[in-house]
């Protein structure tokens, strides 16, 4: 997965996203686009995709612009083969993440 850090790399996540990829972002406040390579494709277990897009859905709430100080859920939209949905989700908590990070 990879996570638009500015408004420049998630328009070049959009432009990237293939057929068979996921992209994840939202549409009511700023915030980094997600792109999941071959999600479509990889996944062989549906519940494994869908777990795993919601985890990515949390990340783009997660560094999501706060609103009044604060991280709400947030209405993620997410596109895979061609269909799209919207999905509210809590803010994925750091120390869910922390270990996937590169240092």
């Amino acid at each position: 997965m990879v996570l638009g850090r500015d408004e420049r790399d998630n328009d070049r996540l959009e432009t990237l996203a293939g057929e068979d990829d996921a992209l994840l972002w939202m549409e009511q406040r700023p915030g980094p686009t997600a792109l999941l390579r071959r999600a479509a494709t990889w996944y062989g277990d549906p519940k494994a995709l869908a777990r795993d897009l919601k985890l990515a859905a949390r990340l783009v709430v997660r560094y999501g612009r706060k609103i009044d100080g604060r991280r709400p859920p947030g209405e993620v939209t997410i596109t895979l083969a061609e269909r799209s949905e919207k999905t509210v989700v809590p803010f994925l908590e750091d120390s869910v993440f922390r270990d996937w990070m590169m240092q």
